[in-house]
C-alpha cells in the first residue's frame, strides 16, 4: 500500500513527500527515526491529501537525516583525498626507505597500515557513494565498516605496543603483557562490532536522494561503548611511555 501525497507547501517538502510517496506502511514501520504524531503506521491507509495533515516537523528527521548523511559522505570523500594525496608526495621516501631496505616487522607493520587503510576506505567509499538497493549488500557494508575499523585500530595500537616494547628495551614479560593487550582489545571489539550489527535486518532505500547503507533502526546503545576498549589500551600505552621518559 502506498502513500498518496498530493501538494506541498514548499520545495523542500515536496521533495521529501515524492520521496515518501515511495515508502511503503511496511518501510514506515521500520522507521522509527521519523515519528508521525496522529498517522498511525501500518494501521490501514494513511491519507496524506493535503499539507494540513503533516504534523508540525513530520520532515524534520528526514531532513536532519540527510544532511547527516551528506555531511558523513563529505567527510569521507575528504579523507580519502587527504590519504591518497599523503601517499603521493610521500611514495619516494617510501621506496627509499622501506621498498629497497631489508624487510622486517617493522616495515611489515607499516606497508600494512598504510595501505590497508588506504584499501578499506576505497571498498567503504564504493559502497556509500552509491545506490544500494539491497539490504544483504548494506549489511556486507555495515559488518565490513565495524571489522575493518577494529582491524586499522588494532594496527595502529600494535605499531604504538611495539614503540613501548623498545622503550623498555625489549623486556620479554612486557612483551607478553602488552600481546595480551592488544589481543584482549581486538577480541573486546569484535564483539561489539557483532552485537551492534546483528540486531540490523533492514536499511532504508530512499533512490538518489540517499546513498549508501543507513541502518532503519536507531543505533545500539553498544555503539557508545565500542571506542573504550581502544581508549583503555591507549591510555594505558601513554601512561607507560611518560613513566619510562619523565
Amino acid at each position: 500500500m502506498r502513500i498518496p501525497v498530493i501538494g506541498a507547501p514548499n520545495a523542500t517538502r515536496t521533495k521529501s513527500m515524492r520521496i515518501l510517496a515511495s515508502v511503503s506502511i511496511a518501510h514506515c514501520q521500520a522507521l522509527p527515526c521519523l515519528p508521525t504524531p496522529g498517522i498511525p503506521c501500518g494501521h490501514g491507509s494513511v491519507h496524506l491529501d493535503s499539507p494540513s495533515n503533516f504534523p508540525n516537523g513530520f520532515f524534520r528527521p528526514l531532513e536532519d537525516a540527510l544532511a547527516d548523511v551528506r555531511t558523513t559522505n563529505y567527510l569521507v570523500a575528504a579523507s580519502a583525498t587527504v590519504i591518497i594525496f599523503d601517499h603521493i608526495i610521500t611514495i619516494e621516501q617510501e621506496v627509499a626507505l622501506i621498498w629497497r631496505r631489508p624487510w622486517n616487522i617493522t616495515s611489515l607493520l607499516y606497508i600494512w597500515n598504510r595501505y590497508y587503510a588506504l584499501i578499506s576506505l576505497v571498498i567503504y567509499s564504493s559502497y556509500i557513494f552509491r545506490i544500494m538497493d539491497s539490504n544483504k549488500a548494506c549489511l556486507r557494508s555495515v559488518t565490513f565498516q565495524g571489522l575493518s575499523g577494529t582491524v586499522l585500530v588494532a594496527t595502529v595500537d600494535t605499531i604504538l605496543a611495539f614503540r613501548v616494547w623498545i622503550l623498555y628495551e625489549k623486556s620479554r614479560k612486557l612483551l607478553w603483557f602488552l600481546i595480551a593487550l592488544i589481543s584482549a582489545e581486538f577480541i573486546a571489539m569484535t564483539t561489539l562490532t557483532v552485537m551492534i550489527v546483528s540486531p540490523i535486518s533492514s536499511f532504508l532505500h530512499l533512490g538518489p536522494l540517499l546513498v549508501g547503507c543507513w541502518p532503519a533502526i536507531s543505533a545500539s546503545p553498544l555503539f557508545l561503548y565500542y571506542s573504550s576498549p581502544t581508549m583503555i589500551t591507549s591510555f594505558i600505552m601513554f601512561v607507560m611511555t611518560l613513566y619510562r621518559c619523565l
